[in-house]
């Protein structure tokens, strides 16, 4: 039987956004929760980013993650303000260590 993992982990970014991650998971991510003081353009976006994430082996490189965002970001003309996709895949690494 698979033990389904949950963790969260927080994180000031340089300009002192506050990035937020949720994640269930366990060789797999499951569900992805993102929150912070930042903003993202359509808000509608975070959505995609997270659903871009669900189903990511375990473990994953910060270029993995990395990737799946920038896809979604590029699809969707997303414009993140006060962070970077970058933050957002080292966050979500570190909620799943």
């Amino acid at each position: 039987m698979i033990k389904i993992e949950l963790a969260a982990y927080e994180s000031k970014v340089s300009g002192g956004k506050l990035i937020k991650v949720r994640v269930s998971f366990d060789e797999e991510i499951r569900k992805v929760e993102i929150s912070g003081d930042f903003f993202i353009h359509p808000e509608e976006a975070i959505g995609s980013l997270e659903e871009a994430l669900v189903g990511l082996r375990l473990p994953a490189t910060e270029e993995e993650v990395r990737s799946r965002l920038e896809t979604v970001i590029d699809a969707l003309g997303t414009k993140l303000v006060g962070f970077s996709s970058l933050d957002l895949a080292h966050s979500l690494l570190e909620a799943t260590r």
